[in-house]
C-alpha cells in the first residue's frame, strides 16, 4: 500500500574546517498558481539568497528553515534589511548562534536539521552541497550585525 523507503545509514567524518560561508537572505514573497492557472500572490513570503558564484538566484529557505530564520531574527532583534548569516562547521568563538543537528538524510535529496536549543526542525535542499562536500552532520549559523 505505501511505499517503503529505503533506511539511510551516514557515515561522517569531523572535518577540521576554518572556512566561514556568508549569505544575506531576504525575503521575497511567492508566487502560487490558482485553479485557471493564473499566477497569483500568495501573501506568503520566505527567506530566500543569492550567491552567484555557486550558481543560485533566490534560493529558497523552505520546510521550517524560513521560519527558523524569522525566529533567529526575532529573538536577535536584528534588522531583516541588512541581515546578513555566517554559517561554518565550527562555532563562532563568541556571540549567539544556532547550533544544527542532522536528523536524517532526505532520500529524496536534502537533509534535515534540528536546532540544539530551540527544537525547531527544517530541511536543507541539495544546493547545500554547494558549500560542502556532504551534508554536515552539525553547523553553527550565527549574525554578526550590531
Amino acid at each position: 500500500m505505501f511505499e517503503r523507503l529505503p533506511k539511510y545509514e551516514f557515515k561522517y567524518e569531523k572535518i577540521d574546517t576554518n572556512e566561514i560561508y556568508v549569505i544575506q537572505p531576504y525575503k521575497k514573497k511567492l508566487r502560487t498558481m490558482n485553479w485557471w492557472r493564473r499566477p497569483t500572490d500568495s501573501g506568503i513570503s520566505v527567506w530566500v539568497f543569492d550567491d552567484e558564484e555557486r550558481g543560485l538566484k533566490a534560493e529558497p529557505f523552505v520546510m521550517g528553515m524560513s521560519e527558523m530564520i524569522d525566529r533567529f531574527v526575532e529573538e536577535q532583534n536584528l534588522d531583516p534589511r541588512w541581515l546578513t548569516l555566517f554559517f561554518s562547521m565550527n562555532p563562532p568563538p563568541m556571540g549567539v548562534f544556532y547550533h544544527l543537528k542532522m536528523m536524517n538524510l532526505d532520500p529524496r535529496g536534502g537533509a534535515w536539521y534540528r536546532e540544539v536549543k530551540t527544537r525547531m526542525c527544517g530541511w536543507l535542499c541539495p544546493a547545500m552541497l554547494k558549500y560542502f562536500a556532504l551534508f554536515p552532520y552539525e553547523f553553527y549559523v550565527w549574525s554578526d550585525q550590531r
